[in-house]
């Protein structure tokens, strides 16, 4: 479900990441992974979990789009 998750995030990272800039957009993948890893360590059930996983997973994609992008951009020549 996470492999999902980050494939949502990174098809979505990259219209984010045009919009607002690439560091606001690795901001809100923190922000996902941070409520996906909340939600599984407070989860009570199994599809709470999976919800977990599929929202940390929006997260990491973003992190992957984003962070390999910034790091090209901010890198000295």
């Amino acid at each position: 479900m996470a492999i999902l998750g980050a494939a949502v995030g990174s098809l979505t990272a990259g219209k984010i990441s045009d919009t607002w800039g690439r560091k606001p957009t690795i901001i809100i993948g923190d922000l996902f992974m941070i409520g996906g890893a909340m939600l599984m360590a407070y989860c009570g059930s199994i599809p709470v979990l999976v919800l977990g996983r599929f929202i940390a997973g929006i997260g990491f994609g973003m992190e992957i789009m984003a962070c390999n992008v910034y790091l090209s951009e901010v890198a000295p020549s």
